[in-house]
């Protein structure tokens, strides 16, 4: 049963990753930035530019978006990081190994009970635990393999843990620093993923002896210093660009709405282990704290997920250190027959909850990507659309007009590919929550700096609301198109106007 929405999921997103436009408006965003990267374009522009582009990811989202077009071209390669990524986390989640025995130490029931030993000859409680996590993903459908950073930041917590769990060498301590390093260099707080891997190196190490401690802090340190200061390296990538950036995103506040969303989906995470627990009634001091910690880290990032815009995927990469919970909690019972039974019983009942739970969130967003999919044709003719356009009067903007078309403001890193600097309305709103004003996009359409607009046809032009309310642009803003700009051309799905200067009087 877990399967199935995954094995959809699969098809589905592979069919996604040819169409021509995005089902998200920051997937364009971070499509535009890995061509404006690609071009040596500064990815954390000044905010007197008409653009608005810089976001508050880190540079390693569009140096590794980028890395697609070694492989591909057009949306395809803009989408193909971020699809490999999501299924590689998965797959490494389905493999992932029991913990290694620690030299010097004495199995305790954990290591005895271990899922994936022949000898234990038990392998339900892998099964559920890995069941249960697909179960979760599926019902996110394509926030996992967006080019956006979730299935990255998913993949950086997964890999460091599995390199922990595979062997706790220092080398495996590096894998996860630098995986820690790399989540940085996505979400400022993405080091926070890691500090569960790096937990369960430190209980495997027997004794862990003060030159020891000192030389694992030095692998740990270097590994992760590199991860996180060699993005910012590229002449076009600034540091002071990126901390002016992150200055303004902490002006939005929180929405405790939202928040009371992110503590209801770790009730949804919680309650197989609580089900569990309370069949079993046995967890180890070392899953205890493993457990406390993951609790405490996770409100942590509940916290940040509270700021508009941002919402329950954040706890995404979690997940497998969940399953990984779920799973040793399921093998200390299995070694007795009346507690394997009794955890028998307390992981059905966890499924099934999850199971039912899930069954109609997972099967509307897989629906939702399928009725998007399906409309492949409709969007290929809009994309050419633009092209020809765009051939015809080059050196254009793709315009905006009301909510009605907004979705067709994902087609503009058919633009950007070609190095035509475009404005990010999606990174406008949350500029202009934190006070920033459009009067650069103003002055750039009254000196003609922009010399055509793609308007689309329905909607009177800028009169966009943005998502936190209130209008998207100025009156000032109108009244220079209105001035400067006028009708030369008209399709199917776009109109065309072409800048001309008012004469000085």
């Amino acid at each position: 049963m877990a399967l199935l929405p995954a094995l959809a999921e699969l098809v589905l997103t592979t069919w996604y990753l040819f169409s021509p436009t995005y089902l998200d408006h920051i997937e364009a965003s971070t499509a535009s930035d890995a061509h404006y990267f690609r071009q040596g374009i500064a990815l954390y522009p000044d905010l007197d530019a008409y653009t608005f582009h810089g976001l508050v990811y880190g540079p390693l989202l569009a140096e590794l978006n980028s890395l697609g077009y070694l492989f591909a071209s057009g949306v395809l390669a803009s989408k193909l990081i971020g699809w490999i990524a999501a299924w590689l986390a998965m797959a490494m989640l389905v493999a992932m190994p029991a913990p290694a025995a620690v030299p010097g130490q004495v199995a305790g029931p954990v290591q005895a009970a271990s899922p994936v030993s022949v000898a234990a000859g038990r392998r339900w409680p892998w099964v559920v635990a890995t069941a249960l996590t697909l179960c979760i993903l599926a019902s996110f459908g394509s926030v996992l393999t967006a080019d956006r950073a979730d299935s990255l930041l998913i993949l950086c917590a997964i890999s460091g843990f599995f390199a922990v769990l595979y062997r706790p060498t220092l080398l495996a301590l590096a894998v996860a620093a630098a995986s820690a390093g790399a989540a940085a260099d996505l979400k400022l707080h993405g080091p926070i993923y890691l500090v569960p891997a790096l937990y369960w190196w430190m209980r495997a190490q027997n004794p862990l002896t003060p030159a020891r401690w000192l030389k694992a802090v030095a692998v740990a340190g270097v590994a992760g210093l590199l991860a996180v200061g060699l993005p910012f390296l590229p002449h076009n990538v600034s540091l002071h660009g990126y901390l002016v950036y992150l200055g303004l995103a902490s002006h939005h506040g929180l929405v405790w709405g939202e928040f009371g969303w992110n503590v209801a989906f770790l009730a949804v995470l919680w309650a197989p282990v609580a089900l569990i627990l309370g069949a079993t009634r046995a967890m180890p001091r070392d899953l205890r704290i493993f457990a406390a910690m993951l609790l405490a880290l996770e409100l942590v990032v509940a916290v940040i997920a509270a700021k508009p815009g941002a919402g329950i995927h954040h706890l995404l990469p979690f997940l497998g250190f969940h399953a990984f919970l779920m799973r040793q909690m399921l093998c200390v019972a299995s070694p007795q027959p009346e507690g394997e039974r009794y955890a028998l019983h307390g992981a059905t009942a966890a499924l099934a909850v999850i199971l039912l739970g899930l069954a109609w969130p997972a099967g509307g967003v897989l629906r939702h990507l399928l009725r998007f999919d399906l409309q492949m044709p409709r969007q290929q003719a809009t994309r050419a659309e633009l092209v020809t356009f765009s051939d015809r009067y080059p050196r254009g903007m793709l315009g905006i007009c009301d909510a009605s078309s907004y979705d067709l403001a994902s087609f503009r890193p058919w633009l950007t590919v070609t190095g035509t600097l475009q404005t990010d309305y999606g990174a406008l709103m949350d500029l202009k929550l934190s006070g920033v004003s459009d009067a650069p996009l103003a002055l750039a359409l009254e000196r003609c700096d922009i010399p055509y607009l793609y308007m689309p046809r329905q909607g009177a032009p800028f009169s966009m609301t943005s998502r936190y309310g209130g209008p998207l642009f100025s009156a000032t803003v109108r009244e220079r198109f209105g001035q400067h700009y006028t009708l030369q051309e008209s399709g199917q799905m776009f109109s065309v106007y072409k800048c001309e200067p008012v004469p000085a009087r």
